[in-house]
């Protein structure tokens, strides 16, 4: 049964694309989460007033213990779930630090 569209919800989510050596960073969705255990970029929904940027920063710092520097909008796409409909924009992201160093944090 889908929820009529005055009363669904529409969110904008991050993704930060971190790639070094040929390899991508993925994070696992946390246990009790929507998705559990299916594999992501690393990201999140965007507070209001925050800007896309903005939101990578504060979600890879609170998810890997990280800083990155936002670079540019690789694509985005959108899904629609039976509540709500998510609209998803990825970025390519680098990490400050260049040794790579992160700690999961929930993932």
């Amino acid at each position: 049964m889908n929820i009529p569209d005055s009363k669904r919800s529409s969110i904008r989510v991050c993704a930060a694309v971190i790639r070094k050596d040929g390899r991508v960073l993925m994070c696992s969705r946390p246990p009790g989460s929507h998705l559990a255990g299916r594999w992501e970029f690393p990201g999140g929904k965007v507070h209001a007033g925050e800007t896309d940027s903005e939101c990578l920063v504060r979600e890879i710092a609170e998810e890997l213990s990280a800083e990155v520097f936002v670079l540019d909008l690789l694509g985005r796409t959108a899904y629609s779930y039976q509540d709500k409909d998510v609209e998803i924009f990825f970025y390519r992201t680098v990490l400050a630090d260049d040794s790579g160093k992160i700690s999961a944090m929930e993932n």
